[in-house]
């Protein structure tokens, strides 16, 4: 059985849309709406071509499934993996490391031919699309639907730099335990744009995150610009999405933070984002600090972005933070 567009839309999550360009399928997290926001950033609307939170996740009685596609540079990282769970056990991490080299991917995921449920994490950095997708001698093929629907905002570690692993990205850890489709909106290098917030995704979240703060302090925002766009993004977030509960993840460690900015040291701009977020009643609060340790060999470049081990870490400890709150 060789999977059509509709069959892929329906076994796949975390997308805005799915669509078939010049006999390829293509995943696409942003809305238009979104990427106009972008277009005009850096190269943003180019990183938000990445397959970050893209999952397929499916059960059925196949005796393998078969995928072929191509992978197209989003950010400046060159790796590109899949991280493939049958039955919740990871039994392939498949992929390639130099998408510049090597941009083509074929995998084959042999299977018992029982009720078997798959779920393919997507490279969360690079662009990802699909050629082929075939289960083989199958003769069913459902969606494993999630309960709950959660959207992301943040700026690369959102995203998932340095994940090489893409099911240990932080957001992807939260996602599975809480059962939930993520819908992930982090760009590499973001701030909080309220003008990014007021674009509204056609689903109802049942739980939104939103993690910037690091950007802004380095970049050099004042502390009237950062308590501003910081009260403009969540004020929008709201209006779009009310009553929906918020958690807002306060910036985590990292090696540079008693440089002297604008606000201040890292410390500094994080107590007035804390300011901000106190003053909406339903966003809920996690100090990012004790998430990763303070030590460089859990950082992927030493001082900034988390490297798998990090990732698992930062995963463990918000899951824990978020069930005491």
């Amino acid at each position: 059985m060789n999977a059509d567009l509709g069959l892929i839309r329906t076994l796949t999550f975390g997308a805005h849309e799915v669509i078939e360009v010049n006999g390829t399928y293509e995943f696409n997290r942003m809305t238009p709406e979104q990427i106009a926001v972008l277009q005009n950033i850096q190269d943003f609307a180019k990183k938000a071509t990445a397959s970050s939170g893209i999952q397929m996740d499916f059960i059925t009685d196949a005796e393998a499934v078969k995928l072929a596609g191509e992978f197209t540079p989003a950010t400046t990282r060159k790796y590109a993996f899949f991280d493939i769970f049958v039955n919740g056990c990871m039994v392939q991490h498949s992929g390639v490391e130099n998408i510049f080299e090597t941009s083509g991917f074929e995998l084959t995921i042999p299977l018992s031919g029982n009720c078997n449920r798959v779920t393919i994490y997507f490279p969360g950095l690079t662009k990802t699309a699909l050629k082929n997708l075939e289960f083989v001698n199958a003769s069913a093929v459902t969606p494993a639907k999630k309960s709950k629907t959660m959207i992301c905002y943040g700026d690369s570690i959102t995203q998932g730099y340095d994940a090489v692993y893409p099911s240990f990205a932080y957001t992807n850890l939260l996602a599975a335990e809480l059962d939930a489709e993520i819908f992930n909106k982090a760009i590499g290098a973001d701030i909080f744009n309220p003008a990014f917030a007021a674009c509204k995704d056609e689903i109802k979240p049942d739980l939104i995150t939103i993690a910037y703060g690091t950007n802004d302090w380095r970049k050099g925002a004042t502390c009237e610009s950062l308590e501003k766009n910081a009260t403009g993004f969540v004020q929008n977030i709201i209006k779009n999405y009310p009553g929906t509960p918020i958690i807002a993840l306060l910036p985590i460690w990292r090696k540079d933070m008693k440089e002297i900015h604008p606000t201040g040291q890292l410390t500094d701009a994080i107590a007035i984002l804390r300011k901000v977020y106190e003053s909406f009643d339903n966003v809920k609060i996690i100090d990012g600090m004790p998430l990763v340790p303070h030590l460089p060999e859990f950082f992927a470049d030493g001082y900034l972005h988390p490297n798998d081990s990090g990732f698992l870490l930062y995963g463990k400890n918000l899951i824990k933070a978020i069930a005491l709150r």
